[in-house]
C-alpha cells in the first residue's frame, strides 16, 4: 500500500516519468529477469521482488491506472518498491514495530483491512443470493409507472450552413444562397442524409446525416431551431432557419409525446432501482447484528477528554 500511495499520490506523472528515465540512462535499475523464489523477477542490482508480489501491490491503484502505465511508469513503480522494502528491513532491525504508536497504527490497519474485506464478502455473497430481479423490476413498474415518465421529445437531423461570426452581410448573404440552393435540391427529391453528409458544418452530426444523437428534449436546443422543429411533423423538412451558428435545414424524425415508457426500454433502469432498493435494506439488515442493545452517551467530561491529543 506504501508504494502504490507513494507512486500514484506523491508526484505528478510526468515528474514520474523524468525520474524515471533518469534512472534507466543513469544504469539504476535494471530490468533483466531470472529465477527468484521460483518466479520471474525484477532487480535493482541490491534486492528483487516476483511478478506476484508486484501484482499484489499494484492492486492498490486507482482503477484503470495500472492499464495504462507506460515502461518508465512501471520501471519507477518497481524502484519505489525495491527501496521500501530495504527501508521496511532497516525499520524491523531498528525495533521500529516495538514503538507504541507504531504497533497502535499497525492495529488500526489490520482492523481497517479486515473489517473491510469482511463487509466485502458479505455484501457479495447477499448480492448473489437476490431472487429474480426481472420479475420484482416488472412489479415495481407497474405500481410507480409515474417514475418512468418520458418527457416530450422529438429526434432530429439538420443541415448546418455557418454565417461568419462577424455578420458580414455580404459573407451571409452567400452562405444563404447555397443553404437556398441545397433545400432546393432537397424538395426537388434529393436525399437529404447524402446531402448532410456532403455540405453540413456541423462536425458532430455530420458524419451520421445530419442526425443529432438521441431524443431532443425541451430547453436543449437553441430557440429558433427547437421551436421550428417541435412545430414540424415527422418527415417534414424545413425551410432555411437562422439561429446564431448560422443557417439550418431542419428535418424532423420522430416526435414522443409525454407518456409512460414501455418496460422495454426502461427494463435495465427497473432492474437497477430494485437491486439498489433491496440491497439497501439487506445491508441494513446484516449491519443490525453487529448493533449495540442501548444507544451510546457522552457525558462532557468524556468528550473534552476525547477532543484532547
Amino acid at each position: 500500500m506504501l508504494i502504490v500511495r507513494r507512486f500514484f499520490m506523491g508526484q505528478t506523472m510526468t515528474g514520474y516519468i523524468r525520474q524515471a528515465l533518469f534512472a534507466l540512462l543513469a544504469g539504476g535499475l535494471t530490468m533483466g529477469m531470472w529465477a527468484h523464489a521460483d518466479a520471474l523477477a525484477i532487480s535493482d542490482g541490491r534486492s528483487a521482488a516476483t511478478l506476484d508480489e508486484l501484482k499484489i501491490e499494484l492492486q492498490s491503484a486507482p482503477p484503470g491506472v495500472r492499464s495504462g502505465m507506460s515502461k518508465q511508469q512501471m520501471a519507477l513503480f518497481v524502484k519505489n518498491y525495491l527501496e521500501d522494502g530495504r527501508l521496511l528491513a532497516a525499520a524491523q532491525a531498528a525495533g521500529t514495530a516495538d514503538l507504541a504508536e507504531v504497533k497502535a497504527q499497525i492495529e488500526k490497519a489490520k482492523r481497517d483491512i479486515l473489517v473491510r474485506a469482511y463487509v466485502k464478502t458479505e455484501i457479495a455473497r447477499i448480492e448473489a443470493a437476490l431472487p429474480n430481479l426481472e420479475s420484482l423490476a416488472r412489479d415495481d413498474y407497474e405500481v410507480n409507472k409515474a417514475a418512468y415518465k418520458q418527457p416530450e421529445a422529438i429526434r432530429v437531423a439538420h443541415i448546418l450552413f455557418k454565417t461568419p461570426a462577424d455578420g458580414d452581410e455580404k459573407s451571409t448573404d452567400q452562405v444563404k444562397a447555397k443553404a437556398e440552393k441545397i433545400l432546393s435540391e432537397i424538395r426537388a427529391g434529393g436525399d437529404f442524409t447524402a446531402l448532410a453528409k456532403e455540405n453540413s458544418e456541423d462536425i458532430g452530426s455530420a458524419s451520421n446525416g445530419g442526425e443529432l444523437p438521441g431524443w431532443q428534449e425541451k430547453g436543449r436546443l437553441v430557440a429558433p431551431f427547437e421551436q421550428a422543429a417541435y412545430a414540424m411533423k415527422p418527415g417534414e423538412v424545413s425551410g432555411l432557419v437562422k439561429s446564431q451558428f448560422g443557417f439550418h435545414i431542419i428535418k424532423l424524425l420522430a416526435h414522443r409525446e409525454t407518456a409512460v415508457a414501455p418496460f422495454d426500454e426502461v427494463k435495465a433502469q427497473a432492474i437497477a432501482k430494485v437491486r439498489s432498493d433491496l440491497m439497501q435494506i439487506r445491508r441494513k439488515d446484516f449491519m443490525k447484528q453487529f448493533a449495540g442493545t442501548k444507544p451510546v452517551e457522552i457525558d462532557d467530561a468524556t468528550l473534552e477528554a476525547l477532543r484532547k491529543d
